[in-house]
């Protein structure tokens, strides 16, 4: 049974969420708009909302046109003023100017999807990590959540069963950003860091794109490695976890991952029916991206175990998952490669 944390901090007033336009940022929203409903949500992405959020103010940003960083305070002094009003109406800002943004909706946690993001240009998002790090510290926001996901452990033989958060990070070489963009959780000041490095997110919504680069149509040629045990996690479960942390005000390195395991032929098996059905050759089994050209070139995640262990998350957070592995799966097989074309 969870027990209520007898000296749990004040609620959150308001929470910015980064890259609020993804697949999984539709669901995050609309979780903390029933957990916290005073509180305000804050986004920043360079496209529009999925979904409609109440009590939302969405800034969408935009890149710079010229070589550097320019800022308003790079304008010349008699137009910073209309310049700042330009961008506080139309709410359209680049990322030089973030802080600002961030003190004037006094944000006092920011949660930034990191390598769950399925943008544009991921890449380009990820090495902003850093900014946007330094930008909460200046604009005095209280916690900074990211989420990793378990290829920055690396996906190679011999890797211990379970993978701890004391196991070191190996990432092989398509999956060195991820790695080079987690923020330093020991970094001075008052600003509290919580990394989380996730199993394969899926459900309704879709899936993360760790789990677009496993599930795709040369999953269904390994024959030989049927019995491989996978891990997920329910975007649900993920969504649930991110209010214990702000709620909590959890810091540190933290694992996520649905409970149990799930052979690769049960996931073969759930996903057969769609590519029956479908008359493109080829289509992968997880969801197209918008944009294809933007994927990372797949690492052979399908060649060996990567089960997470979520035991301290578990103890820190008191929290329990209620989407087991096989669950998780089974709800985005069910949900969107089963639905028809």
């Amino acid at each position: 049974m969870t027990m209520a944390n007898p000296t749990a901090p004040a609620r959150p007033q308001a929470i910015a969420v980064v890259g609020a336009a993804s697949h999984f940022a539709a669901r995050l929203l609309h979780h903390l708009e029933w957990a916290f409903p005073n509180c305000r949500l804050v986004t920043f992405a360079e496209r529009p909302l999925r979904w409609p959020v109440e009590q939302v103010t969405s800034y969408r940003l935009r890149r710079n046109r010229v070589p550097g960083t320019l800022s308003i305070s790079d304008i010349p002094e008699v137009l910073q003023h209309r310049a700042w009003d330009v961008a506080a109406e139309s709410r359209r800002i680049t990322i030089s100017d973030i802080d600002d943004f961030l003190q004037v909706e006094a944000v006092d946690s920011l949660i930034h999807l990191g390598s769950h993001y399925d943008g544009p240009d991921p890449e380009q998002f990820l090495i902003d990590t850093r900014r946007w790090a330094q930008a909460a510290r200046n604009a005095g926001v209280r916690q900074f959540v990211y989420l990793s996901d378990y290829r920055v452990y690396g996906v190679r033989p011999g890797n211990p069963i379970p993978l701890t958060e004391l196991t070191a990070t190996n990432p092989l070489p398509a999956h060195q950003i991820l790695r080079d963009a987690e923020p330093d959780i020991d970094a001075p000041g008052d600003l509290a860091v919580a990394l989380l490095r996730t199993a394969m997110t899926v459900g309704p919504n879709g899936c993360n794109p760790a789990a677009h680069e496993f599930l795709q149509p040369r999953l269904f040629r390994d024959k030989n490695r049927s019995s491989l045990p996978l891990q997920f996690l329910h975007e649900y479960d993920l969504a649930r976890a991110l209010e214990t942390v702000v709620t909590q005000q959890l810091a540190g390195l933290y694992n996520l991952a649905g409970n149990g395991s799930v052979s690769l032929r049960d996931v073969i098996t759930l996903g057969q029916p769609r590519q029956r059905r479908s008359k493109r050759r080829g289509k992968p089994l997880a969801q197209q991206p918008e944009n294809p050209n933007s994927r990372r070139p797949a690492g052979g995640a399908a060649k060996c175990p990567m089960i997470l262990s979520a035991t301290k998350f578990k103890q820190a957070g008191r929290f329990a998952f209620r989407y087991s592995s096989g669950q998780a799966i089974r709800a985005y097989c069910h949900s969107v490669l089963l639905e028809p074309d």
